[in-house]
């Protein structure tokens, strides 16, 4: 594979697609630089708009449901505009990794700080990340954990928290799940969304939890839990499927895992040596992009962040509503992602916003003027759309018809 063909291949794999002069510029820096220019964007990374505002307690039916409509909006321009677009890229998958929903918890501002969260630390050690929604207003209230009594433990948050968030399915027990649920007692959440621990509801006996044992808390055992060998070889396959998209080789998984446990799971590194990896290019390209990640992948080739208030409740027919997850476990995706109404809800994604762009957009202009269309707009798509994909007579379709052919086409929603 040609360097450039790697750099482009990094770009879609670490944002969402790149423009001609994202791509120009990477060419240039060369592939081991492009990567180091990415991780340093992301640790710098600051997003330029700051979430809504929820000046209006969360009982306020109307008001609640227009602030997460604002919030969505947010989040799209922010995922689109972002100058690290690996930082956005992981605030989604910690997004779907700790998959917490507005239909239960119902307060945007603690839906938000914790998006904010995911920003912030998700690039960092996860033992700080995951110390972090231990104490997580919307995370607790989600799984049950607020106002949870020493006398009466519930088991919610100690089972995701093993099942999904750390260690997975099969490496627990269930006296593992009875003996951690007393450490998620005593801790209630304010309307402020303050999260206090309460001395006198706090369970304080002791207690065992796989190999650990003793007077605990819960911020003892997320330290255990986020470096135990099997949160490291969960957490690392999962990194690398979303990064990679291929089989992972035992003797690379060995190699990751032991970093990660070295380093307090640093995302960082770890990234770092998956990008780095020569087996980050043995996949093919058939990685399919979720419906945010094609709208973003297409907005931001275009360079527009036009996204309106009808598109919120069209991200939900489009089956992935942000901070909506469907469950605990939160989307489907790969396979999953591809069925017949799929190809529909991507055409429309593209015809809203294709149909926003003015008559005087380049790119418009471009496909208008160009001797072979077909061969322009794979040029502009970084050679993600093949020319071959597109019709022979595309020269005769309207420019906008023509573009829409292309961002539709399933060379363009898989990377």
């Amino acid at each position: 594979m040609r360097e450039t063909d790697k750099i482009d291949h990094l770009l879609r794999r670490t944002g969402f697609g790149a423009t001609p002069q994202e791509r120009k510029r990477a060419h240039h820096l060369g592939y081991k630089k492009t990567v180091r220019e990415i991780l340093q964007k992301a640790n710098d990374y600051q997003p330029a708009e700051s979430p809504p505002s929820t000046p209006l307690p969360p009982i306020v039916l109307p008001a609640t449901l227009l602030s997460f409509g604002q919030g969505v909006l947010w989040w799209l321009r922010t995922l689109t505009n972002s100058t690290s677009p690996l930082n956005e890229r992981l605030t989604l998958f910690w997004h779907r990794h700790f998959a917490t929903s507005g239909s239960k918890v119902f307060n945007p501002g603690w839906m938000f700080e914790q998006n904010q969260t995911f920003r912030r630390y998700g690039n960092g050690a996860f033992a700080d990340l995951l110390k972090k929604m231990m104490a997580d207003p919307a995370l607790l209230s989600w799984l049950d954990a607020d106002n949870n009594s020493a006398e009466n433990p519930n088991e919610n948050f100690a089972r995701e928290l093993l099942e999904l968030f750390t260690l997975g399915i099969g490496q627990y027990s269930e006296k593992d799940v009875k003996e951690l649920a007393k450490l998620t007692t005593g801790r209630r959440v304010t309307r402020t969304g303050k999260t206090p621990e309460d001395p006198h509801g706090c369970y304080s006996g002791p207690v065992r939890v796989l190999e650990k044992k003793g007077q605990l808390k819960l911020l003892d055992m997320a330290e255990y839990l986020a470096v135990h060998p099997a949160t490291a070889e969960r957490t690392v396959a999962h990194l690398w499927a979303d990064l990679a998209a291929c089989p992972l080789p035992a003797a690379e998984a060995r190699r990751l895992e032991e970093l990660w446990r070295e380093t307090r799971g640093n995302i960082t590194l770890v990234i770092r040596e998956i990008l780095l990896s020569k087996h980050f290019f043995d996949g093919p390209r058939e990685r399919v992009l979720s419906p945010v990640e094609y709208w973003v992948t297409c907005s931001r080739l275009l360079g527009t962040a036009d996204y309106k208030f009808d598109d919120v409740p069209f991200l939900k027919q489009a089956g992935e509503q942000l901070f909506f997850p469907p469950s605990v476990k939160g989307w489907d995706m790969g396979e999953a992602l591809i069925h017949p109404a799929a190809l529909q809800t991507r055409l429309e994604i593209a015809q809203r916003t294709v149909s926003r762009l003015p008559e005087s957009h380049w790119i418009l202009q471009g496909v208008g003027t160009s001797p072979c269309p077909r061969r322009y707009l794979s040029q502009v798509t970084g050679g993600q759309v093949r020319p071959q994909t597109l019709p022979p007579n595309i020269g005769d379709f309207q420019p906008r018809e023509a573009l829409l052919l292309a961002l539709a086409s399933p060379d363009f929603w898989t990377v």
